[in-house]
């Protein structure tokens, strides 16, 4: 195909791609993977976190100084454990969410095939799209260094359901890949093909004759 800057990867260097095996095992028979990647790694902060990590902060704050002033005023054992509750939910707001979202990027496998979107989490867990009935792929690049995110549909309503939002959009997504605009150009090329494209993919597809 003409103008993409990907290339598509041998057997050799797939089998050196990150979860290969997992991804080998999702194939189908004589499907071809045209690109493969994963989501960036460590700790990542999205937009919502301009007023979440203020909101903990104050959250966790509170919950704190009600746990001290309960006790140094010997309070009731059940506002104790809500403020304690309150806190563990902070703790979760400052820390813990950033922790879980490092663990399931860890996890997660893009591909683009000459038939499927695949995003595998894990080694059992795999959304499958086919390629030619895509819902409204969408593209939002950050910066001028190529990453980017593809979103497959369309969010749920509301600002909290974009990806660079919220890590989960509520849709299949490609979130925050190296080379973005390259993948979704193979997408759209992959999804809506030339009228030379199909015809070669047709004659590929027919069994040869016995002679």
């Amino acid at each position: 195909m003409s103008g993409i800057a990907l290339e598509r990867p041998n057997r050799q260097e797939l089998a050196s791609m990150p979860e290969s095996t997992t991804l080998k095992a999702k194939l189908l028979p004589e499907e071809k993977v045209m690109w493969s990647g994963r989501p960036r790694q460590g700790l990542m902060f999205y937009r919502a976190d301009a007023f979440i990590i203020p909101f903990s902060i104050v959250w966790t704050m509170g919950a704190w100084s009600g746990i001290s002033n309960g006790l140094n005023k010997h309070a009731a054992l059940l506002p104790t454990l809500m403020a304690l509750l309150f806190l563990a939910v902070g703790f979760w707001l400052l820390i813990g969410r950033f922790v879980y979202d490092i663990w399931r990027r860890s996890r997660l496998t893009y591909a683009v095939t000459d038939r499927r979107v695949l995003i595998l989490r894990g080694e059992n867990s795999c959304t499958s799209l086919d390629i030619a009935n895509l819902p409204a792929p969408r593209l939002d690049t950050y910066g001028s260094n190529g990453s980017g995110s593809i979103i497959f549909g369309v969010p749920q309503t509301g600002w909290a359901r974009e990806p660079l939002f919220w890590p989960d959009a509520g849709v299949p997504n490609f979130i925050w890949i190296t080379g973005a605009r390259d993948v979704f150009t193979l997408i759209m090329q992959l999804s809506h093909p030339s009228p030379n494209a199909l015809a070669a993919r047709e004659e590929t597809s027919q069994p040869s004759s016995l002679s």
